[in-house]
């Protein structure tokens, strides 16, 4: 566990870096200024990380671990794992609109997209071998790579808009309905 000093600094750059994703595009968003915002050093930020893209895969953790913690709460209800993954992934995009906007306009895209994609995927391999009863001879990690793409490129077909509840509803019974027909579920 981190001491209070890093997990207040870190969670500084991620109000910072979050506030700054509203107001520019992602390749305009400069260390400096991400430490000027957040009121850190920058000697205290590379302590920490080796660059704005590993702080991006270090934000995008930090999301996906609250997903996790909110399936967690309810998977007692019996919710399908990838339907949370899916509805969080959905309700994270309807209250960041204009930070997956410039996500998506930026540049930087395809890296940042593989960054939020390996972050995924690295929690669907370890669930997906953990519980799935796939095909004897289907690979986990194979599994978790066809599965957390799709997901991925269905999620990010919808960015930029509001998606309103019926397209959630519909798009998370499509993807449960697909996790079952790989046996990924019951």
């Amino acid at each position: 566990m981190d001491d209070l000093r890093v997990v207040k600094t870190k969670q500084a750059l991620c109000d910072a870096f979050q506030d700054l994703m509203e107001e520019r595009p992602f390749e305009k968003i400069t260390v400096n200024a991400l430490c000027e915002r957040a009121a850190v050093r920058r000697g205290t930020f590379y302590n920490h990380f080796f660059d704005k893209y590993d702080f991006f895969a270090y934000y995008t953790r930090v999301i996906q671990q609250a997903f996790i913690e909110n399936y967690k709460r309810k998977e007692d209800a019996a919710v399908s794992y990838f339907g949370t993954l899916t509805e969080e992934l959905l309700d994270f995009f309807n209250q960041n609109v204009k930070l997956v906007h410039r996500v998506v306009q930026s540049s930087a895209y395809p890296t940042l997209l593989n960054i939020v994609s390996d972050t995924i995927e690295q929690d669907v391999r370890q669930w997906v071998s953990a519980h799935a009863q796939t095909a004897a001879d289907a690979d986990p990690a194979d599994t978790a790579a066809f599965f957390t793409g799709g997901i991925i490129r269905l999620v990010a077909s919808r960015a930029g808009h509001h998606i309103d509840e019926a397209e959630k509803r519909q798009i998370v019974a499509f993807v449960c309905q697909t996790a079952k027909l790989l046996k990924l579920t019951e």
